[in-house]
């Protein structure tokens, strides 16, 4: 046995995240005066979705990701997306917040929920180009 496979069952498993995919998260994360500004309950676990590019996803000194909340709680704004129950197997209906993005802790990100279709990800795209001043709201 050489050396690095003696030590390879030892070793921490990387999880790669994608773009478009949802998870639960440590709710802690999320600011406090977000939740009690949104009227969002406490939870243990809040839905997310991965924003960041799958390139820096790949990225293994990168500690944190770029995220958006789920929430069925507050209507959308006019960066936000409506996401249908099912869709990435949510359980109900939501809201893809691109207007609250944040950064959590790879460290926070725990189980894997489903992923969104292509479309829904170009829809994304187009939102955060959006948010950032790239391209202009329409009206």
């Amino acid at each position: 046995m050489t050396a690095p496979d003696q030590f390879k069952d030892r070793l921490p498993l990387v999880r790669t995240y994608k773009q478009g995919e949802i998870y639960l998260a440590d709710d802690k994360y999320v600011s406090t005066n977000l939740k009690k500004f949104f009227g969002w309950e406490e939870k243990l676990k809040r839905p997310i979705i991965i924003l960041e590019d799958d390139d820096s996803n790949k990225n293994p000194h990168a500690q944190v990701l770029l995220v958006a909340p789920l929430t069925s709680t507050s209507p959308p704004t006019t960066l936000d997306i409506p996401i249908r129950q099912g869709t990435g197997q949510i359980a109900e209906d939501s809201v893809i917040q691109i207007s609250l993005l944040f950064p959590i802790p790879k460290k926070c990100i725990g189980d894997y929920v489903g992923e969104i279709p292509i479309a829904l990800k170009e829809q994304i795209r187009k939102h955060l180009l959006k948010k950032f001043g790239i391209i202009p709201l329409s009206p």
